[in-house]
């Protein structure tokens, strides 16, 4: 993440020029937030790998909680998208201390050598979450290149309303996944087949909810969320 974020340090003049963004020192900011956001999903994946929803909860909600907070705060004191940014990341140092202080107990266990091929897993689960976000998010950076700041704006609003398909039914699968390896580990082969065919079901039906929102009444979605 360190490496990472010096390459960004270096690079951020480009890709400020390439979105058409007067002040580059916001991409620093925005690096900064990528930092956290990369150390996050360690605790949060062992909370998650324990079923331990009630903690993810809690972390999700007191982040969002402090995004909105924080973010809220530096606008209105007149530090306008410097104020959000520092929000974010605010809220994402706030979020990463509460899920390690969740895991507090485990500081305590005794340590034992593992024999664990992280890397293995790591690599494989690295670059498709790489790739997921750049294929949900790649068309957003071009239009901001190619077009307007309006045009800009209204596309990623657009966007945004799509991308609530995903979040909509995205608690199911973080709560599916860890349940069904579970099953799946203790030779439960009916039971992981059964969770997985239901938590499909039901995202699926999420999903098809959402989007018939969006057909029936999109004026009054947008005008809620915009």
């Amino acid at each position: 993440g360190i490496v990472g974020f010096i390459g960004y340090f270096f690079i951020a003049p480009f890709i400020a020029s390439f979105l058409k963004i007067d002040d580059a020192s916001l991409l620093l900011w925005t690096g900064l937030y990528l930092l956290v956001s990369l150390l996050t999903p360690i605790p949060t994946g062992v909370l998650n790998g324990m079923q331990r929803f009630h903690s993810l909860n809690v972390v999700s909600i007191v982040g969002t909680l402090f995004k909105v907070g924080f973010g809220a705060l530096f606008v209105l004191l007149g530090y306008s998208v410097f104020g959000a940014l520092l929000g974010l990341n605010i809220a994402a140092v706030f979020g990463l201390l509460i899920s390690i202080l969740c895991l507090y107990s485990l500081f305590k266990v005794k340590k034992e050598r593992v024999s664990v091929h992280l890397f293995s897993f790591a690599l494989p689960v690295f670059l498709s979450l790489t790739f997921m976000h750049l294929f949900v998010n790649v068309d957003v950076l071009l239009v901001k290149h190619l077009f307007s700041d309006i045009d800009a704006g209204n596309y990623a609003a657009a966007s945004l309303m799509g991308k609530l398909v995903l979040f909509a039914s995205g608690f199911l699968m973080t709560v599916m996944f860890p349940k069904v390896a579970f099953s799946k580990g203790a030779g439960k082969e009916k039971e992981s087949a059964s969770l997985l065919r239901s938590s499909l079901f039901y995202t699926g039906l999420i999903s098809f909810g959402v989007v018939l929102m969006y057909f029936f009444i999109p004026t009054f979605v947008s005008r809620m969320l915009f």
